[in-house]
């Protein structure tokens, strides 16, 4: 017994569970611990994958407990246990039930007595299972009480699934199939076909409606409807049932019969009262108390007599019918032959199957491809040669036969046929002009027992055919047949066979040890390959001649060069290849022929390393840390090739170059810089090339370049590495303090700027980019004593009136001109000012030409405007002429290669590779194969102009709390209603204020600022059209978009507050489209701990929405470090209890705080006169708002400025 049969047979092997070709079992040991091998296979039984528990399987080794697991599985049968389980009674009846009642326990009814039962509407019980004993009834109770979740992750009902049927689960679409698997009715199924003993009763007449199951455990009732039968019948056949299935392919036939002398099949068929009696269904018939009979005719079978025409049809359709009635034998066999000449010299070819003779009686019949062998039965042949028991060639038609068949007569001894005729032997010689020349050698046999002549053909008894002398120029081998020298490969490779009979043809030896090719390069440079051939020691090369893949010795014979050792037709003599042909062979040919060469001009040979190496380095005096005089030279293991070689080669547009360094391919990307070279750039006498910084920086990154030994010259490539630079950095002209990240980032902006570089910063949203760039134009200006520089900063519209605040407030100095809205003009700008600010939509329009203008610096705030390089942003960006271009953005691009590509495109034009390299290069690699090491190259190529910052990279320098006022303006329908309520306001509420004799009507100022509020919100919030607020426009919500978009970009949770439930459900509506998570608190909420734990938990939940009141304490949202306003509420306490739900103690990170105001409203009105006070109202908390704290004379003023200017 083996292990795994004793593992069987000691009762170790526990629980199996399966779920279609995927097993789990548990196998318990005497004294050991728990395994559990697992195995998955296909239908047909074929393992797929397998792995168990032990320590034997985890080395690496099978075990006993796979191969247990395995015999335990199949049970002795064909088939493994989930393909029985599919075909089985149990699972088909429990399948019926899952239909009719549902899949959850829910449809399943407890009875008092312990049993379990469902039931149809009108209350009738259609199934039900009753436990017995004390084990049935706590199996049950696990199986459909206290079931475990199957989920994806802890279930192998998952393990197995297509991937179509996972997609449909998780969308909530599950197919019956799967419903069923998961539910209690499947594991209620093969819990059914794992017991041993049980007995089934059926109930009903004249059809069975009913079963009882009687298993030692539990009793199971089951109702059967008539329209289920047809469902659950093939299934009894797989269980001990009192009806029986009768399944025959025909059962409408009661015999069949073989007739040897009509050589047909005789058919008894059943009556028709016979066939049809019982209970039709579909189908069946049911005989009561016998079982179910399928109604099933076999075309082929129909007739009483299936004569010799049509018997081998009907063998090879209807087989297994037939099989039940006569004898035919399953596998096929060859057909045999048994050769031999009557008295009269006919040539006789029997057929046989199992023994000679036993297909010449005259009961035996052939049926192509069928045969009956007498008192065998039938057998289905292959490989015949005729169609019939025999067949007889007459004397006269032999010699033609022969010359027919001869290869097939080959196979019978004493019945081949030879090249050699009777009166002499084939043999073979060359000629002077190599000629390959047949001739005949007489040789007489004697004593030949028996012989008989067929025309041109000798039979000689037991040795087989000989050709007569004069008839020899039938075969393809005869006296007298010449080959011309040009045609001898051909004819040996196709006669291989025939001229191994030859005598001494071929020779066993093997003369050529290697065959291989020197390739060179001729005096006139072209490439040549020349064939060199290793003999064996003993062989005199002069003795030998080739015939393509054949070579002839000198009194030996013939032999072929062994594949593995043949040189290709083309190069077995000496190849010059032409310069129209240079490229395609370097491209196609030279790799493949790698295997043969065995010597190689250094020239041609690809470099396995090749470096840039500086010989010199001189800074330009006139463009100090702006250009380089450089003496460069590529090394490689071969030898060294200098940079104006590769330049003139580029200039003759040469693909490539054969050179000291080796061969070099000058398309690659590499030498992109060379071709890109001006003649001017180069001083061929002085042996150097003239580069900018830029250019440098570039060639470093996709060249390996080796560093001088000089000290003076390691000083100038270290200054450019560390992006240092040691020009005085002045800042004293801006009215602010930068923090320690921001003077980092200010130094490498300020190198960028000293060595006539661009970038882009793109630090975090919050992280002060806009402080970082007016740093750098404090600086530049700083150096501008005579102010002849000019500066342009383009932002997006709803941040204009922010850039217009910072620059007045910390660089007081600088003149700046808004270029932005109707009455805008460049007329004084020359003279008058410093810097001009305008937007991208200005840009876009291209009304004016800024071409004619030379900035010193241009700053593009929110650059990634322009990511699409076709749009009109940005052509409009890359037509500015600037020294320096400097790109903001809080949006992470470094990932978004094409976007990333368009965006250096702006701020330095000509440094990236041009759009198809780029794709080549770049965005192919690693968008489709992931290729890391074109990621770390387009890293390394950007890096220098390219700085991003994150929160967590700077937490220590950042301070505790950022806040911002930004800005927006009122779109033209807001203006409309705007300009309304400001009328009727100033007619009414403005008069009464007046009138120091009446009280301050305090609601209807509260009412009407606060319909005020809600136009400068939305629109919408005052048309009451809140589910169409996209159809209206509004210049605070496109504020908060943009915010919000970067906010998103940079993975940072963002809260948002508003006292508007209406604002709060646009909010809501606008994230629910773009996809981005949100949870949020309102008074209405009922479940505040749920949205809280979301927001903190969920990385997908990136947004809080709250209401000012509802949300403004009590709560802790640290998870987020930006705060929207997105209107003000005029408390400031108020205002500042909601920031401090995100800024508090357990916040990690700086907070940044927005607060949204609409320009020249109300709002900027009020915020005004509200921060005046602020210093005096601090102290005042829970006033609900602090318009009751502004005098009558403040109330006024703020309301004759509501006005729209």
């Amino acid at each position: 017994m083996s292990p795994a049969q004793g593992l069987i047979a000691s009762y170790a092997m526990k629980e199996l569970l399966f779920s279609r070709g995927t097993y789990q079992l548990e196998i318990q040991e005497k004294g050991k611990k728990k395994v559990f091998p697992f195995i998955q296979m296909k239908d047909d039984g074929e393992v797929t994958d397998f792995f168990c528990s032990c320590s034997t399987s985890e080395s690496g080794l099978g075990c006993a407990h796979l191969a247990a697991s395995y015999l335990k599985i199949f049970d002795g049968t064909d088939e493994p246990l989930h393909i029985r389980f599919k075909r089985s009674f149990w699972n088909r009846l429990l399948q019926m039930a899952s239909k009719r009642h549902g899949y959850g326990v829910e449809c399943i009814q407890k009875g008092e007595d312990g049993s379990y039962f469902a039931e149809s509407k009108e209350k009738n019980i259609l199934f039900s299972i009753h436990p017995i004993t004390e084990k049935g009834g706590k199996k049950l109770e696990a199986i459909l009480e206290n079931r475990p979740a199957e989920t994806e992750e802890t279930s192998i009902k998952f393990s197995n699934l297509p991937l179509e049927e996972i997609e449909a689960y998780r969308a909530g679409h599950p197919s019956h199939t799967l419903r069923y698997e998961l539910s209690f009715w499947s594991d209620l199924a093969k819990y059914m076909m794992a017991e041993e003993k049980y007995e089934i009763l059926f109930a009903g007449d004249p059809l069975p409606h009913s079963l009882r199951v009687l298993f030692k455990d539990y009793h199971l009732f089951v109702h059967i409807f008539e329209v289920n039968w047809p469902w659950i019948i093939p299934s009894l056949a797989t269980v001990r049932s009192p009806l029986q299935v009768f399944d025959e392919e025909d059962a409408s036939i009661e015999k069949v019969v073989y007739d040897e002398i009509l050589h047909s099949f005789l058919v008894t068929h059943r009556s028709k009262e016979e066939c049809d009696a019982g209970v039709p269904m579909g189908d069946w018939n049911y005989k009561q108390g016998v079982g179910f009979y399928r109604h099933r005719r076999d075309p082929f079978l129909e007739a009483s007599l299936i004569g010799p025409e049509r018997v081998a049809l009907t063998l090879s359709h209807s087989t297994k019918l037939l099989s039940q009635f006569i004898s035919i034998h399953a596998e096929k066999k060859k057909c045999q032959y048994y050769l031999h000449f009557d008295r009269d010299l006919n040539f006789h070819i029997e057929l046989y199957v199992e023994a000679i003779g036993d297909m010449q009686s005259h009961r035996a019949a052939c049926f192509f491809p069928w045969v009956y062998v007498p008192d065998k039965g039938f057998y289905e042949l292959f490989d015949w040669f005729h169609e019939e028991k025999e067949k007889v060639i007459l004397r006269a038609e032999v010699a033609d036969f022969i010359n027919r068949h001869r290869v097939w007569l080959h196979h019978f001894p004493g019945f081949t046929t030879h090249l050699g005729s009777l009166e002499s032997h084939l043999t073979y010689r060359l000629s002077d002009q190599e000629q390959l020349i047949f001739d005949a050698e007489l040789n007489f046999p004697e004593n030949y027992e028996e012989t008989h002549h067929f025309d041109e053909w000798v039979y000689i008894k037991g040795q087989g055919f000989y050709i007569k002398k004069e008839s020899r120029a039938r075969l393809p081998l005869h006296p007298g047949l010449k080959i011309p020298k040009e045609a001898v490969s051909e004819f040996l490779a196709s006669h291989k066979e025939e001229l191994e009979q030859v005598h001494h043809f071929y020779t066993d030896r093997q003369p050529i040890r290697h065959m291989g090719l020197n390739v060179s390069l001729s005096s006139e440079g072209l490439i040549t390959l020349s064939p060199h051939v290793e003999y064996a020691p003993d062989i005199d090369p002069r003795k030998l001649r080739r015939f393509g893949d054949f070579y002839y010795l000198e009194g030996e014979g013939f032999f072929e060069i062994p594949s593995a050792n043949r040189l290709p037709e083309r190069y077995a003599g000496k190849v010059e290849i032409q310069a129209s042909q240079e490229l395609a062979f370097l491209a196609y040919e030279l790799e493949p022929l790698k295997r043969y060469i065995l010597n190689i001009d250094p020239r041609l040979v690809v470099p396995k390393e090749l470096k840039l190496k500086i010989h010199k380095i001189i800074p330009s005096k006139r463009k100090k840390g702006k250009e380089w005089f450089l003496d460069l030279a590529y090394d490689s293991e071969i030898g060294r090739i200098d940079v104006f070689s590769i330049w003139e080669a580029l200039q003759q547009k040469k693909r490539h170059l054969f050179s000291r360094a080796g061969l070099l391919y000058l398309k690659e990307p590499r030498f992109s810089w060379i071709r890109q070279l001006s003649k001017k750039r180069l001083d061929q006498k002085k042996g150097l090339i003239r580069l900018s910084t830029l250019e440098w920086i570039r060639l470093s990154v996709f060249e390996q370049i080796e560093e001088p030994e000089e000290p003076e010259m390691k000083q100038f490539l270290e200054e450019l590495n560390r992006l240092e630079t040691d020009r005085t950095l002045d800042i004293s002209r801006l009215k602010a303090t930068l923090r320690p990240y921001q003077e980092e980032g200010l130094k490498w902006l300020w190198f960028l700027y000293s060595h006539g570089l661009s970038g882009l910063l793109c630090d975090d949203m919050g992280l002060g980019k806009t402080h970082q760039a007016m740093a750098l134009l404090a600086s530049v200006f700083h150096e501008d004593e005579e102010r002849q520089n000019k500066y342009i900063v383009i932002c997006p519209t709803s941040v204009i009136y922010h850039w217009q605040e910072l620059l007045g407030r910390f660089l007081p100095e600088v003149r700046v001109l808004t270029f932005y809205g109707h009455e805008r003009t460049l007329s004084h700008f020359e003279e008058e000012y410093d810097l001009l600010l305008t937007s991208y939509g200005i840009m876009r329009t291209g009304k004016e030409n800024l071409r004619a203008y030379r900035f010193e610096i241009a700053i593009y705030d929110e650059i990634q405007i322009a990511k699409n390089h076709v749009s009109q942003t940005h052509k409009a960006l890359r037509a500015i002429q600037a020294e320096m271009r400097l790109g903001l953005t809080g949006t992470p691009i470094e990932n978004r290669i094409r976007e990333l590509k368009s965006l250096i495109d702006v701020v330095l034009p000509s440094y990236m590779p041009p759009d198809p390299i780029f794709r080549d290069l770049f965005v192919n690699p690693i968008e489709k194969h992931q290729d890391q090491e074109k990621k770390e190259l387009l890293g390394h190529l950007v890096k220098p102009f390219l700085l991003r910052r994150k929160k967590g990279d700077v937490l220590k320098d950042l301070p505790e709390k950022i806040e911002e006022i930004a800005y927006a303006d009122l779109s033209e329908e807001q203006k409309k209603l705007y300009r309304d309520m400001a009328i009727r306001m100033k007619h009414t509420i403005v008069s009464d204020l007046k009138d120091r004799n009446k009280p301050i009507p305090f609601v209807h100022i509260f009412s009407a600022l606060s319909t005020l509020k809600q136009i400068c919100n939305h629109p919408a919030l005052v048309l009451d059209d809140v589910h169409r607020f996209h159809k209206h426009s509004s210049g605070k919500w496109d504020l908060f978009v943009e915010l919000m978009q970067e906010a998103y970009d940079s993975g940072q949770k963002v809260v948002v507050f508003s006292q508007y439930l209406d604002m709060l459900k646009i909010i809501e509506s606008y994230l629910k489209k773009k996809g981005i998570g949100f949870a949020g608190i309102k008074g209405s909420t009922k479940n505040r701990p749920e949205q809280l734990r979301r927001f903190r938990e969920d990385p997908e939940c990136f947004v809080f929405v709250a209401s000012l009141l509802a949300a403004g304490v009590g709560i802790d949202l640290t998870v987020a470090s930006i705060v929207i306003h997105y209107d003000r509420w005029w408390n400031p306490a108020k205002e500042n209890q909601a920031t401090d739900r995100v800024h508090r103690i357990g916040q990690n990170r700086g907070v940044q705080v927005f607060k949204l105001v609409t320009k020249n409203t109300i709002e900027e009105h009020i915020h005004g006169m509200i921060e005046r006070k602020k210093g005096l109202l601090e102290d005042i908390i829970g006033t609900e708002d602090q318009i009751h704290y502004l005098t009558r004379e403040e109330l006024i003023e703020v309301l004759e400025k509501m006005e729209l200017p």
